[in-house]
């Protein structure tokens, strides 16, 4: 768990705080000891098994004309102990030109995991909510042990397994950079109205990984009414802000988005000794995301972010856009990334942005400064292989003080520098506890 103090050279002094704070309960941290020897979790899966259930479709839309509800909620049966909720997108986007000449609008390289602005898991319909994150950012938590999966080959030649796009009666351009959809602008003929029909894949992580059960949720509990509640992100602008989904869009052109959701939950049968599994419903697994975090200069440690207590931190994926709403260039914009405690006093994590290209480029076999405005700190990048590594580099924030997420800014980009963290971690307690 980040136990090393890496100081930035004749920059701090090391202090007697621990890098390790040590209040956490028993059951947490002897539940993190074992992660690594996976007694428990090879006990779990030899009492339980995989199941899934499928669930009624839903629709959602936004636009020109439109009467569709720009939210659906999902309601999770009451079964077994939760691993993901899956869902299949149809969504067919209508595009109409009303003008007397042809129009081009822009695709967002983020198209369609930016249609969804949240994806929010209630239970009881109160309290703090465990699962609360953009769909970008559940993207790249599903994908975060197998990040080549998404940039490997020509991603920019669909359709392949995330994304498959049909365009009718309209005129595609295909990317020449990375693009999750594979195009980046489309044209309307005059007077001309054209679809879009988009299918799309997600995968929202109701617990640690479908190997390691550590903070499931369990829904075979009845007094436990969870709820998922996915809410569109404004689906067009007339702006040229590539982190909206169509973008340059002219005066003239209607958009209209319907979203057809076909859900099905996934889980693990309850084992029928309680103790099995008390342990792993006895924390949090907790993905939430902080948006518009603004950084009004450049410089060194322009960007600050205070990290919550009380955590055991997995992972952070971070998004960056320039002030006009534009991927930043990672490698040429952001650099110097610090997990730091007490004011930077002490360093647990500390790495410049090119040499964290190549250790990733080593160990996930795939360069990910293609993702456009993206730059993963992962905790379990302690291995050659990601997928099978411990908890060695989680960053353990419980009686810390002041954790914090820090970088330069460097370049000139347009200011101010927006900035959206989604954070992995491990909570000390039950999901009724957290709730409230």
């Amino acid at each position: 768990m980040a136990t090393e103090s890496a100081l930035s050279p004749g920059a701090v002094t090391p202090v007697t705080e621990p890098v390790q704070p040590t209040n956490v309960s028993q059951v947490l941290e002897s539940l993190v000891e074992q992660f690594a020897s996976q007694q428990a979790i090879a006990t779990f899966r030899q009492n339980t098994t995989w199941q899934r259930t499928v669930l009624q479709s839903r629709t959602a839309g936004q636009g020109y004309n439109n009467e569709l509800p720009a939210s659906v909620d999902i309601g999770l049966p009451n079964n077994g102990l939760s691993v993901y909720l899956g869902i299949k997108h149809v969504t067919t986007i209508t595009v109409a030109n009303t003008n007397a000449t042809a129009e081009t609008l822009n695709i967002s390289p983020w198209f369609p995991y930016n249609l969804y602005a949240s994806n929010q898991l209630s239970i009881n319909g109160q309290g703090n909510s465990p699962h609360a994150v953009s769909s970008l950012g559940d993207l790249m938590v599903a994908v975060r042990s197998k990040l080549a999966s998404l940039v490997k080959g020509e991603r920019n030649a669909p359709p392949n397994a995330f994304v498959s796009v049909v365009f009718n009666s309209l005129t595609p351009t295909a990317s020449t950079l990375f693009s999750l959809s594979g195009y980046q602008s489309v044209s309307v003929a005059a007077s001309t109205t054209g679809t879009i029909v988009v299918t799309w894949y997600e995968k929202h992580k109701l617990a640690y990984s479908r190997l390691n059960p550590m903070g499931t949720i369990p829904l075979n509990n009845t007094q436990l009414n969870a709820v998922f509640t996915k809410t569109q992100a404004p689906a067009y602008t007339s702006q040229t802000n590539a982190s909206v989904a169509l973008y340059n869009v002219p005066n003239g052109v209607n958009i209209t988005v319907q979203d057809t959701l076909y859900p099905t939950y996934y889980y693990w049968a309850t084992p029928q000794d309680p103790s099995v599994y008390a342990k792993f419903v006895s924390q949090v697994y907790i993905v939430s995301e902080q948006s518009n975090i603004t950084t009004n200069a450049t410089g060194q440690q322009a960007f600050q972010y205070n990290l919550p207590l009380s955590q055991y931190i997995t992972a952070l994926h971070t998004f960056w856009t320039d002030g006009n709403g534009n991927p930043l260039t990672i490698y040429g914009n952001v650099d110097n990334i610090n997990l730091w405690l007490a004011a930077g006093t002490v360093r647990p994590v500390v790495f410049d942005t090119g040499t964290h290209q190549f250790e990733q480029a080593l160990d996930y076999g795939q360069d990910f400064s293609v993702v456009p405005g993206y730059l993963l700190w992962d905790g379990n990048d302690t291995a050659e292989l990601p997928m099978i590594s411990d908890d060695t580099g989680w960053f353990n924030t419980y009686n810390a003080s002041n954790p914090a997420l820090v970088a330069d800014i460097i370049g000139n980009p347009a200011l101010p520098v927006k900035t959206r963290v989604v954070r992995e971690s491990l909570v000390d307690g039950t999901i009724q506890t957290y709730t409230g």
